[in-house]
């Protein structure tokens, strides 16, 4: 898995018709949504920091804790109990685990854009 599969805005959700589906009730994204919402948009530097300032711990700003993880790959359809939290953070450089500080999340990412995995 690569992290930037983790880095989507928005889910397009239509109906047969090919109308915007108004009565579907917001679901959390899947990795094969989150990948096709990539061919749409490009990978950004701003998307990232973004995405950690979403998860960061409000005592501790500068890093992603615990908690924030587990809202992370919650969201992300990331499995706690297996391996894939374990990747990522080994994808990430984290030195500390169950923690990212914000340099290892800004160049892991940029590294993960750039294919060097």
């Amino acid at each position: 898995m690569r992290l930037s599969l983790l880095l989507c805005c928005v889910s397009d959700k239509s109906n047969s018709d090919g109308e915007p589906d108004q009565s579907a009730k917001p679901q959390s994204k899947t990795a094969r949504d989150v990948k096709s919402n990539l061919e749409a948009e490009p990978y950004q530097s701003s998307q990232a920091l973004a995405l950690f300032q979403k998860y960061a711990d409000p005592d501790d700003p500068p890093v992603i804790g615990p908690a924030g993880l587990e809202q992370l790959c919650n969201e992300a359809a990331i499995p706690m109990d297996g391996a894939m939290p374990l990747i990522l953070a080994w994808q990430l450089d984290s030195k500390e685990m169950g923690k990212f500080t914000k340099d290892e999340w800004l160049k892991g990412t940029s590294k993960l854009n750039y294919g060097f995995v």
